[in-house]
């Protein structure tokens, strides 16, 4: 195969593995699938999309391209989660040469991917692409992909432990992206006292004492 024709065929993963993590990202379509282009784009052995939890120092496996699941032991991830998002890592091994690069990073958790492949040309643009593609993710979803027991009562984890009505939780994301009471209202098109009608019976489900506490537990949640 021509080098012309191999830059082509790369370029058609990338571009699948655009549109596969995008729709798995907002809850439509398989992670797996983005693993196997990002490993066919890249040559890779080895891909994991991994969620490092700093409340616990635990890694847990979002997504892998061996069907790994649950927590794992990871230090290259963990050096990794020490730079800064946006920027390739190389990891050295006597195996084979390991990349990584930070998704997202917050209070609670820091995502991160990470190939064993040779170097190619594609490692850089990807370490600022995908940062950008994961942070466009609904909420949730990734919860929802990681084994962690820890997240059952999560108050927007996926199981509603509050029993939280629709509206509820749409006060509660408008929150954690750090809308005020009276943005949430514009937001959702309704009075002030509908929002504090909601704001109290989240207190009351979830036995919480005010606004910041709420917000103070989304952010401790991770989601």
């Amino acid at each position: 195969m021509s080098t012309f024709e191999q830059t082509s065929q790369r370029a058609g993963h990338l571009i699948r593995l655009v549109f596969v993590l995008t729709r798995a990202l907002s809850g439509r379509g398989d992670l797996r699938a983005a693993l196997a282009e990002l490993a066919l784009l890249c040559a890779a052995s080895d891909v994991r999309f991994l969620r490092i939890d700093h409340r616990v120092s635990v890694i847990r496996v979002i997504a892998a391209l061996d069907d790994m699941t649950g927590e794992v032991e990871d230090n290259d991830a963990r050096t990794v989660s020490h730079g800064k998002k946006g920027q390739l890592a190389q990891v050295a091994t006597p195996q084979a040469p390991r990349w990584g690069m930070i998704l997202d990073e917050g209070y609670a958790h820091t995502d991160v991917v990470m190939l064993t492949c040779p170097e190619c040309e594609w490692l850089e643009p990807l370490a600022q692409e995908l940062p950008v593609i994961w942070g466009s993710r609904i909420k949730g979803v990734i919860a929802s992909m990681v084994s962690e027991e820890d997240k059952s009562d999560a108050i927007l984890g996926p199981r509603n432990p509050f029993n939280l009505t629709q509206t509820e939780r749409k006060v509660c994301h408008l929150l954690t992206d750090g809308l005020s009471a009276k943005d949430v209202a514009q937001r959702l098109e309704v009075s002030m006292p509908t929002v504090r009608t909601h704001l109290r019976n989240i207190y009351a489900k979830t036995g919480l004492d005010g606004m910041v506490a709420v917000v103070h537990r989304l952010h401790s949640d991770g989601i």
